[in-house]
């Protein structure tokens, strides 16, 4: 929720008819593409290893998708303060 609203928050900054440009062609946008598919691959990591866990008679059995999930969370980290140092993208007004 946090990372979907702060997606929405940077687009309604940016004019509406450069909005896909600034995200492919600036380093702000293709940075927050990343986050935006990392947060989604995590979810996807999370989903994975709670459903491992309900069903699998032996709870360690979640481990690997649940490592995975924590190593791209670091990334996530990372990526969220390589965005605050990046400038901003272009604002209205």
């Amino acid at each position: 929720a946090i990372t979907a609203t702060g997606v929405c928050s940077t687009l309604r900054r940016m004019p509406a008819d450069t909005v896909l440009h600034q995200l492919t062609a600036t380093a702000y946008g293709r940075t927050l593409l990343a986050k935006v598919i990392l947060v989604t691959g995590v979810a996807l990591l999370a989903l994975w290893a709670r459903l491992r866990l309900r069903r699998a008679p032996d709870p360690l059995t979640a481990c690997t998708p649940a490592r995975a999930e924590i190593a791209a969370l670091g990334v996530v980290v990372m990526v969220s303060g390589l965005l605050t140092a990046l400038p901003p993208p272009i604002r209205r007004g």
